[in-house]
């Protein structure tokens, strides 16, 4: 509303329509003469504050009225019968309140060019900002007071728009008269709910959550936090949970959540932001990250986490650039340098104070450390240790009970024999221990204690490794000890073998 007060003031006494095309342009320097063209038309066509006469230009008695009072109540006629989707989400809350994700996919149903959730977010928030529409108690989107009087004067049934090839001009999409939604107060949970609302098969130590938690909301914008410590800990299972927590009372708790497996040779933003067709630049190949920070950008109310997996096998000072000085600065995060949007992709969008940021990192010879950009920016979660005890595995396995026993007093001692050099292990081991013992079982082929033999063989000794000392040859002695103390012969000869290399080779590695 405030962008079309600042145009329409200009033809406050009248002007021509190159002086108001100059002023459009000085409003907005970047913008195309083409889209200047189209903002014109839409206070004319659509808005109707602005009347034609040769070249001149004037407001119209409702411009007058809509200058004076600044009250969207002047234009409502117009808006709810020119606005593609104004009238179809005023008419359906009208019947009956419903949940955000309910509303944006019978937005979708109204345009078939609306493909993505971009566009009926920024309607419902503009609603939203406009005072006609507001969330209940039960998260169900609801008209307000206002809004029921605007909605009474729809007495038609809201049509749609079928054929995809029609270019949407209206005040939702386009332009300086777009939707920019007044600040909204984002919606955040109390951590006591947050621990609760997490997956009691995914067990992790409260403090950790709250660790996590503080150091995300410690600065008003900049909600980064960096993950690292054991392999197969559960550092993206954290993330997951954390994320999905803060969306438990929406139906579609998934929309809140987007993870993305970095992969080696991201050298610039392209890969995650995307990038402008060098063979047409009126096309952009998109990625499911952009998508998803311009749906948060619509969205400032709900926080939305993006996940990067192994965010550490390229440099992230160089494909995060983007987000790492945008969450510093404040200023826009920048998406390409054309004068005008690319298939519904501005060239910069706000930095969304919403977006919740979470890297996982493993340090190991695939992969890079993290520079003092990066770090500078977020809070880093080192954890190490996992309560072996507390594994949701132990009760959902099939093993008898003495098996079970047998096998939590092996890998409690190795945790204990490993720890001191970090070579013990996680979550992810154990279940994949537990699984090949209980499909060795189901087989009846492989008596139990052989059975252990090979998986503690295949799943925990292939990461020792190490140069000589004496804290590693200690480790290794400990570890040949549990193994032979539980008869697990293939086990504890190949750990044998490995202490020999270390102390006449000065290393020893699994692979030979």
């Amino acid at each position: 509303m405030a962008t079309v007060l600042a145009m329409i003031e200009f033809a406050r006494e009248g002007c021509t329509r190159e002086d108001f095309l100059e002023h459009l342009q000085s409003l907005n320097p970047q913008v195309k003469k083409s889209t200047l063209n189209t903002q014109f038309n839409a206070l004319i066509a659509e808005w109707g504050v602005l009347h034609a006469e040769g070249h001149g230009l004037r407001l119209t008695p409702r411009g007058e009225a809509f200058l004076d009072s600044g009250e969207p109540d002047e234009v409502i006629d117009w808006m709810i019968t020119r606005i593609l989707g104004f009238d179809n989400l005023l008419h359906a809350l009208a019947r009956e309140p419903m949940l955000i994700r309910q509303a944006v996919l019978m937005l979708r149903q109204v345009n078939a060019g609306w493909t993505s959730d971009f566009a009926p977010t920024a309607l419902i928030n503009w609603l939203r900002s406009l005072q006609l529409v507001e969330l209940s108690g039960q998260k169900r989107l609801c008209l307000t007071e206002r809004g029921e009087q605007w909605a009474r004067r729809i007495y038609w049934v809201p049509g749609v728009l079928n054929a995809p090839s029609l270019t949407m001009t209206s005040a939702v999409v386009q332009g300086p008269i777009g939707v920019i939604p007044e600040a909204v107060a984002l919606e955040r949970l109390p951590l006591l709910r947050i621990t609760e609302g997490f997956d009691p098969d995914i067990q992790f130590p409260k403090e950790l959550i709250g660790q996590l938690d503080a150091g995300l909301w410690s600065h008003p914008r900049r909600h980064f936090a960096v993950l690292t410590g054991l392999s197969g800990a559960g550092k993206t299972q954290l993330a997951r949970g954390y994320a999905r927590s803060l969306w438990q009372d929406s139906d579609t708790p998934q929309d809140g959540l987007l993870i993305v497996p970095v992969q080696p040779g991201w050298h610039d933003p392209a890969n995650l932001l995307g990038y402008v067709n060098p063979l047409d630049s009126d096309s952009y190949v998109r990625t499911k990250a952009l998508d998803f920070l311009l749906r948060a950008s619509t969205d400032p109310s709900r926080p939305y986490t993006l996940v990067l997996d192994e965010m550490n096998l390229s440099h992230p000072e160089q494909y995060l650039a983007p987000l790492l000085s945008a969450m510093e600065t404040g200023d826009d995060i920048e998406l390409h340098a054309q004068a005008a949007d690319v298939n519904g992709v501005p060239c910069a969008i706000p930095y969304p104070a919403n977006l919740i940021l979470i890297g996982t990192v493993n340090m190991d010879e695939t992969t890079h450390g993290l520079s003092d950009k990066v770090l500078d920016r977020a809070s880093v979660i080192e954890f190490w240790d996992i309560d072996v005890d507390v594994f949701p595995g132990w009760e959902k396995s099939s093993l008898r009970e003495e098996q079970l026993h047998k096998v939590r007093q092996v890998i409690n001692a190795l945790m204990q024999a490993l720890r001191p050099v970090r070579l013990h292990f996680g979550w992810r081991t154990l279940h994949d221990v537990l699984g090949y013992l209980q499909e060795a079982e189901r087989g009846g082929v492989i008596e139990f204690s052989r059975a252990l033999d090979q998986a503690i063989y295949t799943k925990i000794l292939p990461k020792l490794r190490g140069e000589d000392s004496p804290r590693l040859q200690k480790a290794f002695m400990a570890t040949r000890d549990v193994l032979r103390s539980a008869e697990l012969h293939d086990a504890s000869a190949k750990v044998a073998e490995m202490l020999d290399d270390l102390q006449h080779l000065g290393a020893a590695r699994f692979w030979r």
